[in-house]
């Protein structure tokens, strides 16, 4: 389920605000209404400071604040390019990156003369699933 935007939130809050105008948002917010459409469309996100400018400016609730806050910080990541999943919630063809772990190491063993036989080279796989596993929060 994908969480709502900054801009999709503040929009919501706006229109169930005393002030569902934008422009009286914006000036009882303490700015410019071009400055305030920008994140309501989306095209910009307010700092830190700004967003608790908008917060106290405008009477939010705190519910509503909390909410601005974790979207703001949510869509920064996701703009900075940040996963934010989980991460159990990422998933991977574990067993094949096992196998492609394997086939790299063995590569880089025979460059050294060294030769791998076919139980070591399964114990190897199952070991790098389980270290993969861990990794990934699977069980």
């Amino acid at each position: 389920m994908r969480m709502a935007s900054f801009s999709e939130e503040m929009t919501r809050i706006r229109l169930g605000s005393r002030y569902p105008d934008k422009t009286d948002f914006a000036r009882y917010a303490g700015l410019h209404p071009k400055l305030y459409r920008d994140y309501e469309n989306g095209l910009k996100l307010p700092t830190k400071d700004t967003l608790e400018k908008i917060i106290k400016g405008t009477c939010l609730t705190e519910d509503e604040a909390v909410l601005l806050r974790e979207v703001r910080n949510d869509d920064k990541a996701r703009r900075s390019g940040i996963d934010l999943r989980p991460v159990g919630s990422i998933k991977a063809d574990v067993p094949n990156l096992a196998e492609r772990i394997q086939k790299e190491l063995e590569y880089e063993l025979k460059r050294a003369s060294i030769t791998v036989s076919p139980r070591t080279r399964r114990v190897c796989i199952r070991r790098i699933e389980i270290i993969l596993k861990d990794a990934l929060g699977e069980s």
